[in-house]
């Protein structure tokens, strides 16, 4: 399970394309290919059963598979506000939306095809449910409450604008819940998942379902861990403490 090379050959089989990059495998999900079957025919002659433009799927799994990194000399707490409340939304959020999806049908295919093998595989598609329905109430109320008054934070406080009195509320609470509460929810559900596959450690006999799966899962660990290192650590205090400055100018 590699990110290996970019180019892929339409002579290869889905499951050979899996193999060498997981993250492929949401492709042929969106376009109802099932790269786990046993006789595969190559890429070429599966879009004309399924009447895809094979050049246009090609593109993207190759775009899927290229290489990104983000540099570690990024410093995150130097970004306004606003700023870092934009990335966390479109790229954290965004990610989280998209990625479950496919992740529960992995894991669901995966407690289908060996539920009698791994006694864990339903308690993790259990847990992966509840995880889904709670993240996803949780970015609604950030987007819906928490950011939106973060943003107009930051306006005020850059631009010490006058009127802050006007809107200036205490955020300290509703803060202080998010990471009370379901942010070390997340962190639980997180290390069910660790527990529950021994840290996405893939045993001898791993299908290619699961290996997709335990992939996927992690990750979706590390996309969290950056998530709750940017609220937890750096927006959050930042907003705080913005806040408390306005309360203290307005009196």
């Amino acid at each position: 399970m590699y990110l290996s090379k970019n180019q892929i050959s339409s002579d290869e089989s889905p499951a050979e394309i899996v193999r060498e990059d997981y993250r492929t495998a949401d492709i042929f999900l969106k376009h109802g290919i099932d790269f786990c079957a046993e006789e595969q025919l190559p890429l070429s002659s599966l879009c004309k059963e399924h009447g895809i433009d094979a050049k246009n799927l090609l593109q993207e799994l190759e775009w899927c598979r290229r290489s990104m990194s983000i540099s570690g000399t990024l410093n995150y707490a130097d970004w306004k506000i606003g700023f870092l409340t934009d990335y966390i939304e479109n790229v954290h959020h965004n990610y989280l939306r998209n990625a479950l999806p496919p992740l529960r049908a992995y894991v669901a295919r995966f407690v289908k095809e060996s539920s009698t093998t791994f006694d864990y595989s339903e308690e993790l598609q259990r847990a992966l449910s509840q995880f889904n329905k709670n993240i996803l109430e949780h970015l609604d109320q950030e987007e819906d409450t928490i950011f939106p008054y973060i943003r107009q934070i930051g306006h005020a406080f850059y631009r010490k604008e006058s009127y802050a009195r006007l809107f200036v509320r205490t955020l300290r609470k509703p803060v202080e819940d998010i990471m009370d509460n379901e942010h070390h929810s997340t962190t639980l559900a997180l290390q069910r998942f660790r527990t529950l596959t021994s840290n996405y450690a893939l045993p001898e006999n791993a299908s290619l379902i699961q290996k997709v799966a335990f992939a996927k899962f992690a990750e979706l660990d590390n996309n969290l861990m950056l998530h709750l290192h940017l609220e937890n650590d750096i927006l959050f205090p930042r907003a705080l403490l913005m806040e408390k400055e306005l309360l203290q100018q307005v009196g």
